[in-house]
């Protein structure tokens, strides 16, 4: 049997946090989506301070950005690059999840 890799502590974000960011995130979200290389904002706990939250910035990997302030709204950011998002991938319908071209159906699971 493989071992766990351990994990360090870290505190849960309470509730009140959370609201906290959330509301940082609701203030801030147009101004930040209006930088250059931005593609999305969350909520996530902070790196490097526990019991924090903090503003999750997608930026494009490998793409340039305008700087992004440290803290907006009395909440820290961090940063986070990945590949572009993209929404409806996949169909004309909008959907997320495509099929490949001659794939076999699956049985579904009933729940």
């Amino acid at each position: 049997m493989m071992a766990q890799a351990e994990m360090p502590d870290t505190p849960a974000l309470t509730t009140a946090e959370i609201a906290r960011a959330s509301a940082a995130k609701t203030d801030s979200v147009a101004g930040l989506m209006q930088l250059s290389g931005i593609q999305g904002v969350g909520v996530t706990a902070s790196a490097d301070s526990a019991g924090e939250a903090a503003l999750l910035v997608y930026v494009v990997r490998g793409a340039t950005h305008d700087a992004i302030p440290r803290v907006v709204n009395g909440v820290r950011t961090a940063i986070r690059a990945s590949s572009l998002f993209r929404s409806g991938f996949g169909t004309a319908a909008g959907t997320a999840c495509a099929v490949s071209p001659g794939a076999q159906p699956q049985s579904q699971v009933k729940r």
